[in-house]
């Protein structure tokens, strides 16, 4: 997922500028390359919580069209693993969120 917020550490990657650390958001620059960063995303699930309290979880590689949600069936130990990894982006900013530390 991408948002406007990324844009500016995009353009500035672009032109070899840093932005400063309160602007929030991550270059778009790696996800025109041919392999992406294992930083941007798990290999496999994608994992959403909403405000209301709903969560999805979609696995990748049998439904990639993400059209079943699992999570009423994941089990503890992955839903624990994806909500800590969510929990560390939530907490970051700016170039911290595309450190290693925030992959888990």
């Amino acid at each position: 997922m991408a948002l406007n917020n990324d844009l500016a550490p995009t353009f500035a990657s672009w032109s070899g500028a840093r932005p400063p650390r309160f602007v929030d958001g991550r270059s778009l620059a790696p996800l025109l390359r041919s392999s992406l960063s294992a930083s941007w995303r798990t290999a496999r699930y994608n994992y959403v919580e909403y405000g209301t309290g709903e969560r999805e979880l979609y696995d990748l590689n049998a439904d990639p069209t993400e059209l079943t949600n699992i999570h009423a069936s994941a089990s503890p130990t992955l839903l624990s693993d994806l909500r800590s990894r969510l929990d560390r982006l939530r907490g970051c900013r700016g170039a911290d969120c595309s450190t290693a530390e925030n992959e888990g």
